[in-house]
């Protein structure tokens, strides 16, 4: 089975069921200090592989979560308890950590485009930041906004995770900006104004941030993958105006 989540505060546990050659095998998803929205967006069975006569199967579960509010997570890490962990995982696993950071700011570039939004572009210092809090989210299986400042500027934070039963877990760019893209679905261009239902979305196509940080990690065992990007200068700022100006329609 693989479990894709967003982020945010609350532990959650739940199960999901799975018929595979007519027998029910029942999964108990992992808990995570986290503040999800549970509501699963897609819902796929994928043939694995053959052992014998039988096929195993996984199932896909994509799920969203709340997006924090901006005043919450943008706390300077001094405020914080300073977390410290030793990453045993593996950053490059099955895929090429450049070549991911190519495709993932390709695909910011061209969502942006639709809504009149400048590109961004790649900053080394930002993607040191998002790969070091991707290895802590992999370390220590955590799911939340980290409050990252650069210097003493507020970073925007997108977060996406996935999660597979058995096996090595997989992921592409595309499903990490789909999931915070799709909440465009939700975004009130008429009265907008910020929603933990589309922060993702708003701060992806935000037109004030210029600079992009992206950090890939996965757990030791390889069954979980944390996707971090940060923004700079950050969006989904609060204050009168800033959404007219940085969210527009597509198309504008």
């Amino acid at each position: 089975m693989t479990h894709v989540q967003g982020i945010g505060n609350t532990d959650y546990g739940g199960a999901s069921t799975a018929c595979c050659n007519g027998l029910a095998k029942t999964m108990t998803l992992k808990k995570y200090s986290s503040s999800m929205d549970l509501r699963f967006s897609r819902l796929m069975i994928h043939p694995n592989r053959q052992f014998g006569q039988h096929h195993d199967r996984r199932l896909v579960l994509r799920t969203r979560h709340r997006y924090q509010h901006p005043l919450d997570f943008h706390i300077g890490m001094d405020m914080r308890n300073h977390r410290t962990h030793r990453y045993e995982g593996n950053r490059t696993h099955y895929f090429n950590n450049d070549k991911y950071i190519h495709e993932i700011l390709k695909l910011h570039n061209y969502y942006r485009a639709r809504h009149c939004s400048p590109p961004l572009a790649i900053d080394q210092r930002l993607n040191q930041i998002a790969q070091s809090y991707a290895e802590h989210l992999a370390a220590t299986s955590t799911f939340e906004h980290s409050g990252n400042k650069l210097g003493d500027k507020s970073l925007g934070e997108n977060l996406y995770m996935e999660w597979i039963s058995h096996g090595q877990v997989k992921t592409t760019p595309k499903a990490a900006m789909s999931s915070w893209y799709d909440e465009i679905a939700m975004h009130d261009f008429e009265h907008p104004k910020f929603s933990s239902e589309t922060g993702h979305f708003t701060q992806l196509v935000w037109r004030s941030s210029r600079k992009l940080g992206v950090g890939i990690a996965f757990s030791k065992d390889k069954r979980e993958v944390y996707v971090v990007t940060n923004y700079f200068p950050s969006g989904n700022i609060t204050n009168r105006g800033y959404f007219e100006a940085n969210v527009l329609p597509a198309n504008c």
